[in-house]
């Protein structure tokens, strides 16, 4: 069997298909699975795309709403898990997996699925310490806070995980695992991301969970994306064999590859031989997830509180939710022994995208999905986005089509970039998930690495411009957001203008200056430059005016100092001079 494997897709559906498409002519094989491991970015419309935690610059629609809709349809049967840029109002649809459009499956928070008898195992999000023990909170629409943390792992899934006694074969995830850094070679990887080093040094780059959940269930394979760059590692399990008789080291097979750009690492094929006895079919349920699932639903939280879970230390609180055949055999039995994921993917939004009526405000729908109702009925299990709603008082009943409608301040105004797009650079400050001290640290830096065409540098001096409804002509009637602006007021004199002398007026009686009230004195422009230097003579402070003497003996007394200030960043003010003192 060939899988194919891919690192972060970023909505770049169409150039992967198209990419195996040409391996399979290129190296005669046939590809049977597709495993995308996160920043999927199943956008079906534009409420979806203002979901996404990613700069509005890179905001683009790409191609999965095609999928979604029929108008294609994926060639390969399509697995995916869920990274930090994401459409997450959609995903969070579906919290323990379901279809995202035909032939396309997402995997949900953590779910366990099997293949033709390869059993796959996968987790959603990036860890973050200050939302790992919180519940599932989160429903749309987001503010800038939960638009973030909704993609951030929880404990709640990490245990579930850890209650699976029986070995994967497979496992994805988006972040890398804390220190697997340490079983490959880390001289390479500093040479391709040289800010990684600290972290490194620090023992900061990767998740501390997912090691954890590497160390015990010790999957053969192990596949990660987020950081755009291709990576190997061989984890041991088990110490050497003494003898050839003795069964081999249990080990895992880390790979990490880059996002789909030209010239990178983003996609390989591996070759995986399935079991003998494996079930020619689609994809199936995992008979102990399932039971897993029913012995923890009791743990299930939608609070912004820590979570109390049992301690995996205390052996007789954590087997107590440990699985028994029995209850596998009975989770079995509300499927009536079919555990074929059925193909009940349906279109949940109206109207469809229509790419010729891009409508950037339309609000954002809280839903709950059939396909999560269906599989909670039969499983008799909760669906933690119809709690969150319940939570907060909200109508269980008209989840399926109520709009949740943004108050006029928080509506996202669209930022539009003046300057030209690299889409191989990366942007360090596009993601806002930083420390609590609010410090940058070099992960941080690397989780920022980005997004929908993540940048390498930082650019400067990037100009941009605010658009609003009263902007855009015949809308003037519609109520736009409400945003603070830094722009400056508009210079007096256009950009070529040349500053503006003003003179002061000599006091009898105390012989001092006594400025002039330029903030209350009419100003009128210059008279247009006809000098050649015209440009010149402006930048350098001075009038055209000045390089006649005649003309600035006539109107400078002769008994004060020259004295050079600056008022407004536009106008550069003079008092006049003796020409003979300055010389």
């Amino acid at each position: 069997m060939h899988i194919a494997v891919e690192g972060c897709c970023h909505g770049a559906l169409d150039r992967i298909y198209e990419t195996l498409q040409n391996m399979e002519k290129r190296d005669n094989i046939k590809i049977d699975l597709l495993l995308c491991c996160g920043d999927f970015q199943a956008v079906r419309d534009e409420a979806d795309l203002s979901s996404m935690a990613v700069p509005d610059k890179y905001k683009s629609m790409e191609s999965f709403w095609q999928y979604y809709n029929g108008t294609k349809k994926a060639p390969y049967l399509t697995i995916f898990i869920g990274g930090n840029h994401e459409a997450s109002n959609h995903l969070q649809e579906l919290p323990y997996g379901g279809w995202v459009a035909p032939n396309i499956y997402y995997m949900g928070y953590a779910n366990v699925i099997n293949y033709k008898g390869i059993r796959i195992g996968g987790i959603s999000g990036i860890f973050k310490y200050h939302d790992y023990n919180k519940g599932h909170f989160e429903k749309a629409p987001y503010d800038n806070s939960t638009k973030r943390s909704v993609y951030h792992v929880r404990s709640s899934e990490v245990f579930k995980l850890k209650l699976l006694q029986n070995p994967v074969d497979i496992m994805m995830s988006h972040d890398w695992p804390n220190g697997i850094v340490h079983y490959g070679n880390i001289p390479y990887l500093i040479r391709r991301k040289p800010f990684f080093e600290a972290d490194i040094q620090r023992n900061r780059l990767g998740s501390p969970p997912l090691m954890e959940l590497l160390q015990h269930m010790k999957p053969k394979h192990w596949f990660s994306g987020h950081l755009h760059v291709k990576f190997t590692a061989k984890v041991c399990h088990d110490p050497p064999a003494a003898s050839p008789s003795q069964r081999p080291p249990r080990t895992t097979d880390f790979l990490a590859l880059d996002k789909c750009l030209p010239r990178r690492d983003f996609l390989q094929v591996i070759q995986i031989d399935p079991p003998q006895n494996s079930v020619n079919s689609g994809l199936r349920y995992d008979p102990e997830w399932l039971s897993v699932l029913q012995a923890t639903d009791n743990l299930l939280s939608v609070s912004r509180r820590f979570v109390n879970l049992p301690n995996l230390l205390d052996n007789s609180d954590f087997s107590q939710h440990k699985t028994t055949a029995e209850q596998i055999e009975n989770a079995m039995k509300l499927f009536n022994g079919d555990l074929s994921i059925p193909h009940n993917f349906k279109c949940d939004i109206s109207p469809l995208y229509d790419p010729l009526n891009h409508n950037r405000y339309k609000p954002v729908q809280c839903r709950t999905s059939h396909q999560t109702v269906e599989f909670c009925n039969k499983l008799k299990i909760n669906d933690p986005l119809a709690m969150a709603i319940a939570a907060e008082g909200g109508d269980l009943s008209l989840s399926f089509n109520s709009s949740s409608f943004m108050e006029d301040d928080e509506i996202p105004s669209t930022i539009i970039s003046a300057t030209s797009i690299n889409e191989d650079e990366i942007d360090l400050d596009s993601d806002e998930d930083d420390n609590d001290n609010g410090k940058e640290s070099e992960g941080n830096r690397v989780e920022s690495e980005i997004a929908g065409n993540g940048n390498d540098n930082i650019k400067a001096n990037e100009s941009v411009s605010v658009l609003s409804d009263a902007m855009t002509p015949g809308v003037a009637a519609k109520k736009g957001p409400t945003r603070l602006s830094l722009n400056l007021p508009p210079p007096v004199f256009g950009a070529t203008s040349t500053p503006i002398r003003i003179d002061t007026v000599s006091h009898s009686e105390s012989n001092s200056s006594i400025p002039i009230d330029f903030e209350n004195t009419p100003i009128k422009p210059p008279a247009r430059l006809e000098h050649k230097n015209a440009l010149l003579m402006g930048l350098r402070g001075k009038r055209l005016s000045d390089t006649d003497s005649d003309t600035t003996s006539e109107q400078s007394p002769s008994n004060v100092k020259v004295q050079k200030t600056f008022k407004r960043r536009n106008a550069s003010l003079y008092v006049s001079q003796d020409e003979s003192e300055t010389s």
